[in-house]
């Protein structure tokens, strides 16, 4: 097994890298939401 720390240290690394496509798609994701309740 992984020690945590070295877990920690993935996901961060991981998340610091994929922020901006899940800033992305949390945003389409939203305005698709919101498009859906207008119409």
């Amino acid at each position: 097994m992984f020690e945590k720390s070295t877990v920690r240290i993935v996901v961060f690394l991981f998340f610091k890298l994929t922020k901006r496509e899940v800033t992305y798609a949390l945003v389409i994701s939203l305005l698709k939401n919101l498009f859906s309740y207008l119409i």
